[in-house]
């Protein structure tokens, strides 16, 4: 099974379900990146191949989302953060780097609190669990969605530059979303992401002071999903990157910020 770069796409059980990802490069560091609601290891392809030198880059697809099990248990990042360790022991990675996007970063963020022995170090995008509202509209339109022409003007939401939307990208979202699960998935994971009024049952604000390990942020500041605002006043362990005119995906439009400050996590 290939993605449609080319890559070939792997599979393995954890937690009792099939867990698809992508692995790049052969450096001596491993970094496990994870994406947020909605999105897929295809999200980190511009990325991958600039820290192939490195690291080795495991990109993964969490339950309910890409080629993995549509399976999503209780939805709350405790059980994605069960997910990434599980992985990690599939692999033989006593440890490892972590990369997360959005609710990815939500993820790898309680990976770290719940195995601090095993992470290297975080690199968080926009992290979605940092008390900042999200913009639920959004996220209630992406489960909603089931024809193709909504696809384009919701993504617009994501990036500061529309033009960053290709067909195949507008064609990779439809066909996900008509995966039988996928909508059902979608829905738990938002119930136990979110109140109605798009503030986060879960937040780790507080507890990002207390991790050990070095802790990088890069946020757009034309995020319209996440607002850039949540990452004013965090502990000073936390390194933010803040980068002009780009907004949710920073891996996506600014994925050379992104690899520098993985770099960076990494003492490099």
């Amino acid at each position: 099974m290939t993605d449609f770069s080319g890559a070939p796409l792997r599979t393995v059980e954890v937690l009792g379900r099939t867990v698809a990802w992508s692995v790049t490069g052969a450096g001596p560091e491993p970094v496990v990146m994870v994406h947020g609601f909605g999105g897929d290891h295809l999200g980190w392809l511009l990325v991958q191949p600039q820290l192939a030198s490195v690291a080795t880059t495991h990109a993964i697809d969490l339950p309910g989302h890409g080629a993995s099990s549509k399976d999503v248990g209780p939805g709350d990042p405790a059980f994605f953060a069960e997910v990434v360790l599980g992985f990690m022991d599939a692999l033989g990675l006593a440890s490892a780097h972590l990369v997360g996007h959005s609710m990815g970063g939500g993820v790898c963020i309680a990976a770290a609190l719940a195995r601090p022995d095993r992470i290297r170090s975080l690199t968080l995008l926009a992290p979605a669990t940092l008390g900042s509202h999200a913009n639920v509209a959004f996220v209630e339109a992406f489960i909603a969605l089931d024809r193709p022409e909504q696809v384009r003007p919701l993504l617009a939401q994501v990036f500061a530059d529309p033009k960053i939307i290709s067909r195949q990208i507008e064609d990779l979202v439809t066909a996900y979303k008509r995966t039988p699960g996928v909508t059902e998935a979608l829905r738990t994971i938002a119930d136990a992401l979110f109140r109605r009024d798009g503030t986060p049952k879960v937040t780790y604000r507080d507890r990002l002071g207390g991790l050990p390990m070095p802790v990088r942020l890069v946020w757009g500041e034309a995020d319209r999903i996440v607002p850039v605002e949540a990452a004013d006043g965090l502990p000073t362990n936390v390194v933010v990157t803040r980068v002009p005119a780009i907004g949710h995906a920073p891996h996506i439009e600014a994925p050379a910020a992104v690899t520098r400050a993985v770099r960076s996590a990494m003492g490099m």
